[in-house]
């Protein structure tokens, strides 16, 4: 969240940005109560099983670096 706000204070958070982001996060909030309600029909924010597979696999190779990385 932190992230979210140092962002919004340096491109400096106009009444169009707020309305823009709130579309988004109410866009997105609906889908996804539509995925538990019909999974698999319409649209959805989902991965694949294919590239969640791949994502997981990045993720885990991402991991390793950043911990070998560590002192």
């Amino acid at each position: 969240m932190a992230a979210w706000l140092n962002l919004f204070l340096a491109i400096g958070l106009s009444r169009v940005t707020q309305v823009v982001v709130g579309l988004s996060v109410c866009f997105r909030g609906v889908v996804n109560v539509k995925d538990c309600v019909a999974f698999r029909r319409g649209i959805s924010l989902a991965l694949p099983t294919r590239q969640n597979h791949a994502f997981t696999l990045w993720f885990a190779e991402f991991f390793k670096l950043i911990l070998s990385l560590a002192p």
